[in-house]
């Protein structure tokens, strides 16, 4: 994939080089693809890279103990991750799988800085990036800690809606196993069913398997004061 060509630019972090300097980005970049199961970095790891997901989806999670996990995001394509690289530790404090089959370029930390020494932009939308990465998780844990279980599965399946999209026979253009979506909820997964049978009851999700379908996006939005 070259740079000068890519359409997304990682949501515009490479918007304000110039020609040349995506060049040198284009010569210096790795980018490769990854199937499902793959994982990336592991949670503490030094962090050395800049990660631009292309396509695909990408399971940001933490280590709870006793084997278990918590999912913190799932990052769709054209999404940055792996900010430990610029963290004052240089470490990671998340693990990153590949959830499903991804196209991913990674950037060596010291070529961004070399380019960033030249052109301050990368500096200032990486950060901004970052920002938002850290403002939409704090908001996330704000909102689980405050509402009940029902309003957060409609906060999920709003939030997948907006970032995913919707596949071409109208469902939420990711599939997300029960036990895992009832961990991104922070509820058991028989309550995650019973919630998502009260959606259907009422007429404002339909589900098959992994896929979830909102049949009424007003009386969803209403559940979380979205206007």
């Amino acid at each position: 994939m070259e740079c000068i060509d890519c359409k997304s630019k990682c949501n515009k972090l490479f918007a304000k080089l110039t020609k040349a300097e995506l060049e040198i980005l284009n010569n210096k970049k790795v980018c490769f693809s990854a199937t499902k199961g793959t994982m990336l970095y592991l949670q503490n790891s030094l962090s050395t890279n800049i990660y631009c997901l292309h396509s695909g989806v990408v399971k940001l999670f933490v280590n709870v103990g006793n084997g278990n996990e918590q999912i913190m995001r799932m990052m769709r394509a054209d999404e940055v991750f792996g900010f430990g690289a610029i963290s004052a530790s240089g470490r990671e404090n998340v693990n990153a799988i590949v959830y499903e089959n991804a196209q991913i370029c990674s950037i060596d930390i010291e070529v961004f800085n070399s380019l960033a020494a030249k052109n301050a932009s990368l500096y200032k939308n990486l950060y901004e990036l970052y920002y938002e990465d850290q403002n939409s998780s704090h908001k996330a844990i704000l909102f689980y800690t405050q509402y009940p279980v029902k309003q957060r599965v409609a906060y999920l399946v709003y939030h997948a809606y907006k970032k995913f999209g919707i596949d071409t026979n109208g469902y939420v253009n990711i599939q997300v196993k029960r036990n895992e979506f009832a961990n991104l909820v922070g509820t058991a997964t028989e309550s995650l069913i019973r919630h998502l049978a009260e959606f259907r009851d009422e007429g404002v999700l339909k589900t098959k398997g992994r896929f979830v379908r909102i049949l009424d996006l007003e009386k969803l939005k209403a559940y979380l004061a979205i206007r």
